[in-house]
């Protein structure tokens, strides 16, 4: 954005002094809105490298690689509002060769496990997905094996909290699944 240079080139000695301080004050509203605009596209940069930054494994790998992350993590680290990183973010996508994602995809709530590896509620429901998927079809899993299945491989997590995510991914629960 740029302001029209007829504008900054006005011939004062013809206009009014009201006229004048009309202009002035135009181009005066006009720069700072230049000023905010730049300011939001430098602070979406800013976020979107530190997004970038952590979760690197999931533009490395995919999805069942995204990590536990939340808006508060971003602002500490770059030293700005967390209403900032919410408003800066809002409605913007980042795009990479697993797709397009609104940035508000990458701010995963999850679980950290004993072991203190975090594992998004995106990467969870991911493997469920695929536990399901692997299953018997003639004897379903149930969400307790599910559970078993999960703790074994070091996510510590709650049988309600595998039907909550079985449930988001609109999965049926055992016996519908069941196949005769």
């Amino acid at each position: 954005l740029e302001i029209n240079p007829y504008f900054l080139e006005i011939d004062k000695t013809t206009c009014s002094e009201e006229e004048i301080n009309f202009i002035q004050e135009k181009l005066e509203s006009a720069n700072n809105i230049i000023k905010s605009i730049e300011k939001r596209n430098n602070t979406l940069l800013l976020i979107s490298q530190e997004i970038l930054k952590l979760q690197a494994d999931f533009f490395k790998f995919g999805k069942l690689h995204i990590k536990k992350m939340s808006q508060k993590i971003i602002a500490d680290n770059l030293k700005i509002n967390i209403s900032t990183v919410s408003r800066a973010t809002s409605g913007k996508y980042l795009e990479c060769s697993f797709g397009v994602f609104e940035i508000k995809y990458f701010f995963q709530n999850g679980i950290t496990s004993k072991d203190n590896s975090s594992h998004s509620s995106e990467k969870i429901k991911i493997i469920i997905k695929d536990i399901i998927k692997k299953e018997n079809k003639k004897k379903p899993l149930s969400d307790k094996k599910i559970t078993d299945i999960l703790n074994l491989k070091g996510i510590a997590i709650s049988r309600r909290c595998v039907t909550k995510y079985r449930l988001e991914l609109n999965i049926q629960p055992t016996a519908k699944r069941k196949e005769y």
